[in-house]
């Protein structure tokens, strides 16, 4: 005579590993599928020649690239407020997932501190895959970059969009 075990003959401490790790399978799998792995770590830039602004989340901010032309005080163009300071501030955050905090959510915080809305284009540092955000007049907005298992530290770069 054969035994058989059933599922909810487990115990449960096992039943919930199980669970977490089918939930880690599958965001390792839709990141591969997406490609997001691979192009994270492409060398090309998303903005073609155009400069961004670079930030990071636990990492020290990569060197700039060398300017080959115009000004070395030309900077990535923002949107200046009336007494000439940026009207945005961008944050990277890396949150611990509450279900299991072994998933890490690479969160970007921007906030608008002037009258105008500003639309604006956030990638993973050198990736040519990003994700829109608009910032309403003096609001903040939160938009999650992407997903790791337990990569705490991301460097990110964006670039204000201008009409």
């Amino acid at each position: 005579m054969q035994r058989s075990t059933s599922v909810l003959s487990l115990p449960r401490a096992t039943l919930a590993r199980i669970e977490c790790l089918t939930i880690i399978l599958a965001i390792i799998l839709s990141l591969v599928a997406a490609g997001r792995l691979a192009c994270a770590q492409s060398p090309s830039t998303p903005y073609g020649s155009a400069r961004s602004m670079v930030g990071s989340s636990g990492l020290p901010t990569p060197p700039r690239s060398p300017i080959l032309s115009g000004s070395e005080n030309q900077g990535p163009r923002q949107h200046l407020g009336p007494i000439g300071k940026p009207c945005v501030a961008v944050n990277g955050e890396a949150r611990a997932q509450t279900i299991n905090p072994r998933i890490i959510e690479h969160v970007i915080v921007a906030k608008n501190s002037c009258s105008q809305i500003i639309k604006m284009q956030v990638c993973y540092f050198q990736s040519d895959r990003c994700i829109p955000m608009t910032l309403s007049s003096y609001a903040s907005a939160e938009v999650v970059l992407g997903i790791m298992p337990a990569m705490k530290e991301f460097r990110y770069e964006y670039r204000e969009e201008f009409n």
